[in-house]
């Protein structure tokens, strides 16, 4: 998927939540074996921590139901092509393959500083180009917006980690025009699929919203005529005329404290509030929205909810106006196919299993995709592209 997502590899957020204390990432403890043959090893000239060229691992089988999902581990970025192989693109976490499979972004750390620059790889020749090249900048999460194709999109800040800024910044693939797009605020991010603008904050009461034609806005939702106390990870539908939002605050007007997700009509200017819950554990995390391509669906994931125990997500799917909603598994990462007719995500638990599963859009029943030679267990679903 196109991922909207939590700054940093799983950087950890700090939420207040009435008097309750919002946790970081879930605390995972991964113990993956390798269940095919090692990678083949870098050549002499291919230097720790550059990107490799793709290295093909074992055939699975022809058009499988996985092809087209780029996945990653917290050390490795791996692809599922069309002939059901499993590819190698980056020894780097959560790069980004073009949509055309022909290049790929990472964020890779400077050995000395550890602040991390933009890199772009093409995937035939082998060439790299370092696209940002600071000294004193930190940047990460890079993004393909296909609305602007000679740009890359990603967050940087001054330090590494929460000390970032997360601001929303961009340059282009001559790696010219570096260019901070608000300086001031930062935070998780979305991404209009016409180019016109982009979403960001979190954990305030209000966030904002860079017009690609205008510049800075707050973005207030009293002025759709929701109230809440805070706002954060936000996500706008495949059109461009709806922006969800979790939230949280006194949504039930009772005087407790409550989480939901509320869809707002950047055309009518009109909001909806949606799944109302109150937290049954000690803490809330960062949480995952995705709108299925055609928009008609709207997958989503809640941390201290029944019946998951602990810290066990929820993965929910329901219809974009509310109705149909189903709980689909313990799940992260829901990512739909590019026709719409499957959603991937990983399973997670508070055991630390983690799996890679797949459900048909409108059956929501889980199918575990356990034939794939990973060489460890992924993560991250970065992209499900047409293979």
């Amino acid at each position: 998927m196109m991922m909207d997502r939590v700054p940093g590899v799983m950087i950890v957020t700090v939420l207040f939540i009435g008097s309750l204390t919002a946790c970081g990432q879930l605390e995972l403890n991964i113990e993956s074996s390798p269940q095919v043959e090692a990678t083949a090893p870098l050549s002499q000239d291919q230097q720790p921590g550059s990107v490799p060229k793709p290295t093909e691992q074992a055939v699975v089988s022809a058009a499988h139901p996985a092809s087209g999902l780029v996945l990653s581990s917290p050390a490795e970025t791996w692809y599922m092509d069309s002939a059901g192989k499993v590819v190698m693109l980056a020894d780097q976490p959560r790069a980004q393959l073009a949509s055309d499979r022909q290049q790929i972004l990472v964020a890779r750390p400077d050995e000395t500083t550890g602040l991390s620059d933009i890199w772009l790889r093409n995937l035939a020749t082998g060439e790299e180009r370092n696209l940002t090249n600071t000294s004193d900048r930190h940047e990460e999460l890079p993004t393909w917006w296909p609305a602007h194709p000679e740009l890359v999109f990603f967050i940087s800040g001054v330090e590494q980690g929460m000390g970032s800024s997360d601001n929303p910044t961009v340059v282009r693939l001559d790696g010219e025009g570096y260019r901070i797009l608000d300086p001031e605020h930062g935070g998780s991010f979305s991404l209009a699929q016409d180019g016109s603008a982009i979403a960001y904050g979190g954990f305030e009461s209000t966030t904002w919203l860079y017009r690609w034609d205008a510049g800075v806005e707050v973005f207030d939702p009293a002025d759709y005529g929701l109230y809440v106390e805070k706002i954060f990870q936000p996500s706008f539908s495949p059109d461009g005329r709806y922006l969800a939002w979790e939230v949280s605050g006194d949504l039930r007007q009772d005087g407790s404290s409550a989480l939901g997700l509320a869809v707002i009509d950047l055309d009518l200017g009109t909001s909806k509030l949606m799944h109302v819950f109150s937290l049954s554990g000690g803490g809330s995390f960062p949480h995952y929205i995705s709108w299925s391509p055609d928009g008609s669906w709207i997958a989503f994931v809640t941390f201290g909810e029944e019946p998951a125990a602990g810290r066990a997500p929820n993965l929910w799917v329901m219809r974009s106006d509310g109705s149909e909603e189903t709980l689909v598994d313990s799940g992260l990462e829901p990512t739909w196919s590019p026709d719409g007719g499957s959603l991937a995500y990983i399973r997670s638990t508070t055991s630390g299993e983690l799996a890679l599963r797949i459900v048909e859009a409108g059956v929501w029943q889980p199918v575990q995709v356990d034939d794939l030679p990973f060489p460890a267990a992924p993560d991250f679903i970065m992209a499900w592209i047409t293979p």
